[in-house]
């Protein structure tokens, strides 16, 4: 039996059954105690049904959005652990670079001195040594794989310079007992732009 008139205070639906029947199911009527309490629900003219013409079956919507759940103690612990390893990573690579740069300066600038100069193999092995060793810390440079980084073309000078003094070793080496046991290089204007152009710190 409809009786004509009544809604539910809960949802506004139409109320069907007994005439003294207030909420349309007994699922609103533990909703409406559980947030309103028991008080009587009178059926007053507010309390009629009236068809909404925009919404009349839209579910109530939350009068503010729920909150996002915040970081917990453990998850800010780990951020933060893994923040300053990737800093500790950054720091040391960035200190490396600069250590590599400074070794690399330092060799460029006794190479570009020691042009057009006659030279002994004793003064050219540890000079030699000292770019191979510098040769193979370049291939673990952390930016050498960068684009916008001069790592690249510093090493390939680097083995040109090694190449420089193999040439000079051999010809030293090849040299009879009477003749001079030294030896001179000279650079093209094109390298040794090069050469001062790379000194410049990235």
């Amino acid at each position: 039996m409809k009786h004509l008139g009544r809604v539910c205070p809960y949802c506004g639906e139409p109320v069907e059954g007994r005439p003294n029947k207030i909420f349309c199911s007994d699922y609103c009527k533990g909703r409406h105690f559980r947030e309103v309490g028991p008080a009587t629900v009178s059926e007053s003219p507010s309390n009629r049904w009236e068809p909404n013409p925009i919404s009349d079956h839209q579910p109530v919507q939350p009068s503010s959005p729920i909150p996002a759940a915040k970081e917990d103690y453990w998850q800010r612990t780990v951020r933060e652990e893994q923040e300053r390893k990737q800093k500790q990573k950054a720091d040391a690579e960035r200190a490396l670079s600069e250590s590599l740069h400074n070794q690399f300066s330092d060799v460029v600038r006794d190479f570009l001195d020691a042009e057009g100069k006659l030279i002994s193999l004793p003064a050219i092995e540890p000079f030699l040594v000292e770019v191979q060793e510098l040769c193979k810390a370049y291939c673990l440079h952390p930016y050498l794989k960068q684009s916008d980084n001069q790592a690249k073309r510093r090493l390939k000078e680097l083995y040109s310079i090694e190449d420089t003094l193999l040439d000079l070793v051999q010809h030293i080496s090849e040299k009879s007992i009477w003749q001079s046991k030294h030896e001179r290089y000279f650079l093209t204007d094109k390298k040794r732009k090069a050469l001062r152009e790379l000194l410049i710190a990235d």
